[in-house]
């Protein structure tokens, strides 16, 4: 037993010394992004919720949750992707894909097998100024992985979100 936890923090120690861990607040504009010329934004426009990322070499998982207050049935609305990211300059560019949940203020939690759009697609572009980043996000919501291709023929949700890296 010591050797093996001998050798997992020999292997960790590395993985660490390189990985990215990121955690702050994010908000999600809930109209159509297309028709934002047309009339004002509001904070009622927005979903604000909160972000995690962990980035290591290329690789990047996320999550993000969001409270939506929706009269009587306010809920939380998640979503976890996978995917790459890279830093380029001072900027970090990712996409990748994952599944949504929901859990509402019944009680009742609705993953990928129950939602009308279980899945999603994810891009994302951050600034980066030393321990704070500062990013904007595209997100597709799918209802099967096979719309990817397609799914660009749409404008996608479109949020910022303000990350501080702890390490």
């Amino acid at each position: 037993m010591k050797k093996l936890l001998l050798v997992l923090v020999i292997a960790i120690i590395p993985a660490m010394a390189f990985a990215q861990f990121q955690i702050g607040g994010t908000a999600l504009y809930t109209g159509d992004i297309t028709a934002i010329s047309s009339g004002p934004v509001s904070a009622g426009d927005f979903n604000f919720g909160g972000e995690a990322r962990l980035k290591l070499w290329i690789f990047q998982v996320g999550a993000t949750g969001y409270y939506v207050p929706d009269g009587s049935n306010s809920y939380f609305f998640g979503t976890a992707d996978a995917g790459l990211s890279l830093n380029i300059l001072f900027l970090r560019v990712g996409a990748g894909v994952g599944v949504n949940a929901i859990y509402d203020s019944y009680g009742l939690a609705y993953g990928p097998d129950m939602l009308d759009k279980p899945y999603n697609m994810k891009a994302t572009v951050d600034l980066n100024l030393g321990p704070i980043a500062i990013g904007v996000e595209g997100i597709y919501f799918l209802t099967d992985f096979s719309q990817i291709p397609t799914a660009f023929n749409y404008a996608p949700a479109v949020g910022v979100s303000l990350l501080l890296k702890l390490f």
